[in-house]
């Protein structure tokens, strides 16, 4: 066996790594104390079913599964993260967000072995290799994989049901058609918008080579098997399956946040957002060299897609390819053309991310064998992208989800930077070594992620004490989020009048420590 089989070995290895090694730099995100909330909410509901003594979900606090406001969510990776504080004996609210995090890393580090898979059954070892790289060094994804207990986990969930794809169509087999129903019915559970890949996958279980006898076998196995599978993970499921499901999938389609969003330097409604607002997000939020290669590859995808249509569903190559064209563009335009409520950026469309990057050697590929001069030209070009992207991941540590491309500008008031909340973790920890060492500080924010990262850094309370009134205060941390805050801080006035620490990250402020009183 030659040495260079050896590479993805040594980059999966190194990535590990380096994953578990910063998994704590990483702070508490707005969501993750809400999403722990519902995963305790459906524990509760199975130790009922199933008659299990769960002493520590037992407290009034937690809410019958059929009395809870947001039943709707899926809670499979929360469930998971239950059993293994419970093994683990994790019992402090810091060592169940780290739980989280390590999970959260460990699911996306699986999904980017299963994504270099899949490219190296379309391409060759060098391309899939770069490919997998772009995948886990694109900045704001990198961050979020770590911290974010939905949008990358659909997207981890996302691409295993990809691989498992590709998988039943190299080699159908019940072994096979298993796994792709197991991994459907994970994504499906981590969020509804999964049910594009699935119809697509099932009309290609359905068509795929023509062989309808046996298709319609796997067919049936597959639907059967992804219904099992999807009650069997999700306890909301366990009674009126069918209603429940459906009004999940009508719920999140139009979910009813209302909020306004700074975007291009204007507040506007959650409720009317311009056809732009998620590729605008994607624009400012994707390295450069990135985004060309995107809009190339998406080109010549679709033109290979419909040049080669009498191979729909014949060749694997043409299948696979039109299955992740549509799987991108299926979901984007349908959150164009149904004005869907989406917020915080292009984060619900993070799933999109695995067909950019399939797009991206996609282009490389079919530009190499157009114009073969130009093979080592586009193969440098992505090599220095992705050594840019790596400088970005160290600059900017842990703080990669702020990451704007230079088409942002500044982006104070043009739009929303830590918009997750995870820099008070850093505010906390500077504010400690400004607080004087003998006397107890109150310290005051407008939002929960800076209790949340108060919590998880568990500060010496004879030093620093959290409150929720501003006037009870010796110190103020904001991230800089909301309309009136910046306006506040840019003029210096009220409770921004004493900046003591302000911290800038590609030359725009992420966030502010702020002396109050006299």
């Amino acid at each position: 066996m030659k040495w260079q089989s050896y590479i993805p070995h040594f980059f999966f290895a190194f990535y590990f790594l380096v994953g578990v090694s910063i998994v704590q730099d990483f702070g508490c995100s707005w969501d993750e104390d809400q999403q722990m909330n519902h995963g305790k909410v459906s524990a509760k509901e199975i130790c009922k079913k199933l008659n299990l003594d769960c002493p520590s979900l037992e407290s009034k606090t937690i809410p019958a599964l059929n009395e809870y406001e947001q039943k709707y969510y899926g809670t499979f990776f929360q469930l998971v993260a239950i059993s293994v504080d419970s093994v683990l004996k994790r019992k402090s609210f810091k060592q169940k967000i780290h739980t989280r995090h390590y999970l959260g890393f460990i699911l996306f580090f699986l999904g980017s072995i299963c994504f270099y898979v899949l490219l190296k059954s379309r391409f060759n070892e060098l391309l899939s290799l770069l490919g997998t790289t772009v995948y886990v060094c694109t900045p704001r994804i990198f961050a979020h994989s770590f911290f974010n207990p939905k949008d990358t986990v659909f997207l981890s969930f996302f691409v295993i049901c990809l691989y498992a794809f590709s998988k039943f169509l190299r080699k159908p087999s019940n072994s096979n058609i298993f796994l792709l129903a197991l991994s459907t019915a994970m994504m499906l559970n981590s969020r509804i918008l999964g049910l594009s890949l699935f119809l697509i996958a099932a009309v290609s279980v359905l068509l795929f080579n023509k062989t309808y006898k046996l298709n319609i076998k796997y067919f049936g196995l597959y639907l059967i098997e992804t219904s099992v599978c999807l009650v069997i993970i999700w306890p909301l499921l366990w009674t009126d399956s069918f209603t429940n499901l459906k009004d999940s999938f009508s719920l999140f389609s139009q979910y009813p946040w209302k909020g306004e969003l700074l975007y291009w330097g204007n507040y506007i409604s959650s409720f009317e957002l311009p056809w732009h607002y998620i590729p605008s997000w994607i624009l400012v939020t994707t390295p450069l060299v990135f985004l060309l290669f995107i809009l190339v590859g998406i080109g010549l995808l679709f033109v290979e897609v419909f040049k080669n249509y009498k191979s729909w569903f014949i060749r694997y190559t043409t299948t696979l390819d039109s299955t992740i064209l549509a799987a991108t563009l299926g979901p984007l335009l349908a959150i164009i053309v149904f004005d869907s409520v989406v917020y915080g950026g292009w984060r619900h469309m993070f799933f999109l991310h695995a067909g950019f990057v399939y797009s991206i050697i996609f282009a490389i590929h079919k530009l190499s064998i157009l114009f073969p001069s130009l093979k080592m030209p586009l193969m440098l070009s992505l090599m220095i992208g992705i050594v840019f992207s790596i400088f970005n991941l160290i600059r900017l540590h842990p703080l990669q989800n702020t990451y704007f491309n230079p088409i942002a500008g500044e982006t104070l008031q043009k739009f929303e930077q830590d918009y997750w909340g995870v820099s008070m973790k850093m505010g906390m920890e500077k504010l400690m070594t400004i607080i004087p060492q003998n006397e107890l500080s109150k310290v005051h924010a407008y939002d929960f992620p800076a209790w949340c990262n108060y919590k998880i850094l568990a500060p010496d309370k004879t030093r620093l004490e959290f409150v929720w009134e501003q006037e009870k205060a010796d110190y103020f941390i904001d991230n800089f989020r909301r309309k009136e805050h910046i306006e506040s801080f840019l003029k210096e006035e009220g409770a921004y009048s004493k900046p003591l620490y302000v911290f800038y990250q590609q030359g725009n402020p992420i966030f502010g420590i702020f002396k109050l009183g006299n």
